[in-house]
């Protein structure tokens, strides 16, 4: 069974992550804002936090997939389907010679993404929170 829930998990990552791509190619930025925020999952996958950050980790190494944001929305996504309330954040920092933005996702204190960096120095300039509306 547990091994059955691993396998919906990875088939969801994978699902997630083409459908990422295509909003990311189709929709603009706003619209894929909105998107996000809306998109609901009706029947749920019971699994933990960890469980599906270990898993999408795992299959974004595989494929070596470092798109801070497929990614981010990608295990938004997947977390939304196992019934969690993930954040995602986009920030941003710049100086006289450098740009960095980066996109994340936060969830039950634990933080996702696939390129490492130090999200301390990054202004969140965006951040899109899912709550189960359903559970109240």
């Amino acid at each position: 069974m547990v091994l059955l829930k691993k396998f919906n998990i990875a088939l969801l990552v994978i699902f997630f992550y083409a459908y990422s791509l295509y909003l990311k190619k189709f929709f603009s930025f706003a619209e894929l804002q909105d998107n996000l925020k809306k998109y609901n999952i009706k029947k749920k996958l019971a699994s933990n936090s960890n469980t599906v950050l270990s898993i999408s980790n795992k299959i974004f190494k595989f494929f070596k997939i470092r798109n801070c944001l497929s990614s981010a929305m990608t295990v938004y996504f997947v977390l939304k389907a196992c019934d969690k309330s993930p954040q995602l954040f986009i920030g941003n920092a710049f100086n006289e010679t450098n740009f960095i933005s980066h996109a994340w996702i936060e969830v039950e204190g634990l933080i996702f993404h696939t390129n490492a960096q130090n999200i301390d120095i990054l202004n969140r300039i965006i951040e899109i929170k899912w709550k189960n509306l359903e559970a109240s």
